[in-house]
């Protein structure tokens, strides 16, 4: 199907047509559909006819429609047998290219006959009768009976010959499973190892650094002796899906790499001593036992192998260190330990820039038993989103793209779903609600309650059609000053987190463009790249930016602006900064709190007294009442007309806005009840067109009209209608002065 679905111009229809062929044919790929040769597909492959015995459980489906055949049958000619141009639906499809030899292997269709080098088999109901080949002639004659298959048996095809004799059709032909070449680990770099080996004591670093726009992540581990006259080092790239990578994977990865090494060396005897700068691998890793709650944490495949590993270590430890104290303290002044966690780091970043990526999923953990994988990676932490992810990603992608008019590239590649991701989970699950129905334009304003059938006006500023565009420009003063007063407190907050000046007043000035207000800073930008993510983030539409559609040059630009934080004069006090990945999760979380303080203030006024929708109603239900007053004896009983007859229309007035709606209602219920009473009463009348005399046609003499009643039933009849029409219209005069 696969190859099916690369067709150009094949749409999801056809392939769920022939997929349900496929599926009653019971093949999974084509050289099971081909012919025992792989040469041709035979005719009745696509008439249903045909099902292979397979022993695995198909669905339960009707028989596929010759239409649906039709289809599968085109769809395969188009991608294995374009070369020729049958016209029969009886005549065999040959294949463009021939199926190479069969692979050794288990297979789920039952064949009727079977061959290996010298040996011919026959499906019996009780196993399979064997044959055995006479003097390398191809001809096979009896061997007995047999219960299995031998493993290096394939499908084949047979004739039979005089005197009993069995001929096989096809020769012999096997070839081996292709396995794809495992990614080689970087050799690691020695230098002067003598004095290493020599050495009582020795000291080991490790760190790791990720890309936080890609997801790439590499790690350097280095093994010396505390005189540093020595060195053992090694470089590589983290092997696990880039969109849950973070530093923790990454610094597991390495010190998993670097102590299976200590364990495969003569080095595991020797005194060693680990530094790490991640706090949390160290506490991990410092844990003498794990139970069946550790099971279910991140990377616990990584956690469970190395702690295994050091237990067959005479005497190891692994401790913290802090990174980069270089900041603040000159490398030849620090310890030993900090300057090879110092020199891991720099040897990481270079190969992350340099370095040669895996071409191959990583293969699983010694002793890791199940192991999930999903688009070719291992998945070993956020289990619940990744198979949330692999299963809604492709159709959520497509419905963005297809609402917001992007790209499939733009939908994938160049909005920040990473930071879109992180700030969601940080949400409760009220707000997350709120959120995504502002993201993709779900929320209750009056565009949606127009749809349902009601007033669709803003609340706020009276407009005829509000939607979510509108919660930015409606024209009501205290919307106006709210979102001035969210900006810069959104304006202050980046400041505080550490962006620099032309990444937060670029960011600030798109924001203020998108809601039609004036720049909140004369700060000129003349930076080009911050130039740039604005026109960036145009491409993905004015609104995109205030619904937390970020561009990824964003993030490029705070990778590229960011400043390290600073360090106090002694040494032991850190300025607390926001990596880049952070920093842009701020920038969606800023502009959702715009939103909520949006949403806010319009839903107060929504049910304050000064609410639009709140005039609108009193208008209509004054309106109402009024016409109730002005026509109560065509609308009401007499004996309900006291109800609004017996109140001026000033009181009517002045009467608060439950009351108006109470009354409202208990009217138009007395109304439907008066309707009902007027149609049962008048069911029993005549119609007047039944009075009427059918004139004979004009070619045709008059003939005398025959009633069933007598001439002076009619006269009283008419006598009775006129009079009641008489008093009908005294009745009309008598009202219409009132």
């Amino acid at each position: 199907m696969k190859s099916l679905s690369r067709l150009p111009g094949v749409t999801k229809g056809k392939l769920k047509k022939a997929n349900l062929c496929r599926k009653w044919i019971r093949v999974i790929t084509v050289a099971e559909l081909a012919s025992i040769d792989g040469k041709y597909i035979p005719a009745n492959r696509f008439n249903g006819h045909w099902r292979a015995k397979s022993n695995l459980h198909w669905p339960r489906q009707p028989p596929p429609t010759k239409g649906m055949w039709d289809v599968f049958r085109r769809l395969v000619k188009r991608a294995f047998c374009s070369q020729y141009k049958q016209t029969l639906l009886q005549s065999n499809i040959q294949l463009d290219t021939a199926l190479g030899n069969w692979y050794i292997t288990t297979r789920h269709i039952q064949y009727d006959k079977y061959r290996t080098r010298i040996k011919f088999f026959q499906r019996q109901n009780d196993g399979f009768q064997r044959y055995k080949e006479k003097d390398n002639t191809n001809y096979f004659i009896e061997d007995g009976h047999c219960e299995a298959l031998p493993s290096a048996a394939h499908p084949a095809e047979r004739t039979i010959t005089l005197r009993g004799k069995l001929q096989a059709t096809h020769p012999y032909s096997v070839a081996e499973i292709p396995t794809p070449p495992a990614d080689e680990p970087p050799e690691a770099d020695e230098i002067d190892t003598d004095h290493i080996y020599e050495a009582t004591n020795i000291i080991a670093a490790s760190d790791s650094s990720v890309n936080p726009i890609t997801g790439e992540a590499t790690y350097n581990w280095r093994i010396t002796t505390y005189d540093k006259r020595g060195l053992i080092s090694k470089s590589s790239f983290v092997n696990s899906n880039p969109m849950y990578m973070n530093s923790y994977r990454g610094e597991m990865a390495g010190l998993n790499d670097l102590i299976e090494w200590l364990h495969a060396s003569e080095l595991q005897r020797k005194v060693i001593k680990i530094v790490c700068d991640n706090e949390s691998c160290v506490k991990a890793l410092n844990k003498d036992t794990f139970s069946l709650v550790d099971l279910d944490k991140a990377e616990f495949d990584l956690i469970r192998h190395i702690i295994t590993r050091l237990k067959d270590f005479n005497d190891i430890t692994i401790e913290w260190v802090r990174g980069h104290q270089d900041d603040k303290t000159p490398y030849d002044d620090l310890p030993i330990e900090s300057q090879l966690n110092i020199d891991c780091d720099a040897a990481a970043k270079r190969h992350l820039v340099e370095g040669t990526k895996p071409k191959y999923p990583a293969q699983p953990i010694c002793g890791s038993r199940a192991t999930l994988y999903l688009s070719g990676y291992m998945v070993t932490t956020d289990i619940n989103d990744q198979i949330q992810m692999a299963g809604q990603s492709k159709k959520m992608l497509e419905y963005a793209a297809d609402k917001f008019g992007w790209t499939d590239n733009q939908a994938i590649a160049t909005v920040n779903w990473r930071a879109i991701g992180r700030a969601k989970k940080r949400l409760q699950f009220g707000p997350s609600v709120r959120i995504t129905k502002f993201m993709y334009d779900w929320l209750n304003v009056g565009l949606q309650k127009k749809k349902m059938g009601g007033d669709g006006i803003c609340p706020c500023c009276g407009i005829t059609e509000e939607d979510q565009l509108h919660l930015y420009r409606c024209s009501n003063r205290n919307m106006q000053q709210t979102l001035r007063d969210s900006i810069a407190s959104m304006n202050t907050r980046l400041v505080k987190e550490g962006l620099t000046t032309p990444v937060y007043t670029a960011f600030i000035n798109s924001i203020c463009k998108a809601v039609q207000q004036p720049p909140l800073s004369t700060y000129e930008i003349e930076d080009k790249d911050a130039l740039a993510c604005i026109n960036s983030q145009d491409t993905l539409g004015p609104e995109s930016i205030l619904r937390g559609f970020h561009h990824i040059n964003w993030l490029r630009l705070l990778r590229d602006k960011w400043m390290k934080p600073k360090i106090s004069d002694d040494g032991k006090t850190k300025e607390k900064r926001k990596d880049p990945l952070e920093q842009s999760i701020v920038l969606v979380q800023g502009v959702w709190n715009i939103f909520e303080a949006r949403w806010n203030c319009r839903n107060c006024i929504l049910h304050s007294n000064d609410s639009a929708l709140i005039e609108r109603s009193r208008d209509t239900l004054m309106t109402r009442l009024l016409e109730y007053k002005r026509d109560s004896k065509i609308l009401l009983r007499s004996c309900d007309r006291f109800i609004i007859d017996n109140h001026s229309i000033q009181d009517v007035i002045k009467w608060p806005l439950q009351r108006k709606k109470a009354v409202i209602d208990l009217l138009d219920r007395l109304h439907k009840i008066y309707n009902g009473e007027l149609k049962a009463e008048t069911a029993s009348y005549r119609d007047i067109s039944d009075y009427f005399i059918k004139l004979p046609r004009k070619d045709t003499a008059p003939t005398a009209p025959s009633f069933d009643i007598s001439m002076d039933s009619c006269l009283e009849t008419e006598i009775t209608v006129s009079s009641t029409s008489e008093e009908s219209t005294d009745e009309e005069s008598t009202v219409a002065p009132q």
